[in-house]
């Protein structure tokens, strides 16, 4: 007759938590944390195009990526200090053997290459011109296929004062996001970007409700009027080009005539509904 195993009751005493191993392992996934944001950032659009189309990726905003990247950097930097604490005696013996520097040559070319990253960048020769290239190209592909807002950062500004600096009577606007069915609770202080994620849109959707498909670029309200040029403005009124250069001079823009007036908004910081006011009325 086979005898029972007698199964030890007694609880087996836990070891005592293990700093070292702890800050070890915090190190390690900050550094995955900060090669994941960093990746992200890298390939992300520019803030006013992420903004202006509630770009994300896994649910996150590029401000929120950001955000994950600061504090991220912060637990690395912090956890890489008490990492070193905690190994110094192992740090040391590793550089210095026998009273004397084991990694002379090492150190050296490590210090060597860090100062090559740094200068090189600063001073922008390959390859590292070539990797701060490819990142402007990416931000410009995001911008060139996306929606371009009206003014940039328009998410931040309240409706009323989207409806000044569009040209879009703030009663219209208000009656086309009715229509929509979006209610505005406080036009003087709810922002367009505020109203985007209130509705789970983004702003340039809402902006697309309030626009009307069959309002025409020349009116102003059109996202087509910022593509046209300063020569297409002159043609449409029968001003001559010339004269609309030396009003844009005067008022400290540097224009020519294929220049159009998104461009020129953006000089400035104004819309291209104020460009062309500008023109029409100085030229006259």
């Amino acid at each position: 007759m086979e005898k029972t195993p007698v199964v030890d009751t007694i609880p087996v005493e836990q070891k005592p938590w293990h700093w070292r191993g702890f800050t070890s392992l915090i190190v390690t996934l900050a550094f995955l944390v900060l090669a994941t944001t960093g990746v992200i950032l890298y390939v992300s659009p520019q803030g006013r195009v992420a903004n202006w189309t509630g770009w994300t990726v896994m649910g996150l905003s590029k401000d929120q990526w950001a955000a994950v990247h600061t504090t991220a950097s912060l637990l690395f930097l912090i956890a890489s200090g008490f990492h070193v604490y905690f190994n110094w005696n192992a740090l040391v013996r590793y550089v210095v053997l026998k009273q004397r520097l084991h990694l002379k040559r090492e150190m050296i070319g490590a210090a060597v290459m860090v100062m090559v990253v740094f200068a090189g960048t600063v001073i922008g020769i390959p390859p590292f011109r070539g990797i701060v290239e490819l990142n402007d190209r990416i931000k410009a592909h995001w911008e060139n296929r996306s929606e371009q807002a009206p003014y940039p950062h328009a998410e931040a500004s309240t409706l009323d004062d989207f409806s000044k600096r569009t040209g879009i009577p703030l009663e219209a606007l208000l009656e086309r996001l009715s229509r929509a069915g979006i209610r505005v609770d406080d036009a003087a202080a709810q922002t367009l970007g505020e109203l985007a994620r209130a509705r789970g849109l983004s702003p340039n959707e809402i902006f697309a409700r309030i626009s009307e498909e069959k309002m025409s670029a020349s009116e102003g309200h059109g996202m087509g009027l910022g593509r046209l040029t300063i020569k297409e403005i002159c043609d449409q009124s029968g001003i001559p080009v010339e004269r609309a250069l030396d009003v844009l001079r005067q008022e400290g823009h540097t224009a020519e005539a294929v220049t159009t007036l998104k461009e020129l908004a953006e000089q400035r910081g104004s819309t291209p509904v104020e460009i062309r006011d500008l023109i029409l009325e100085k030229s006259e």
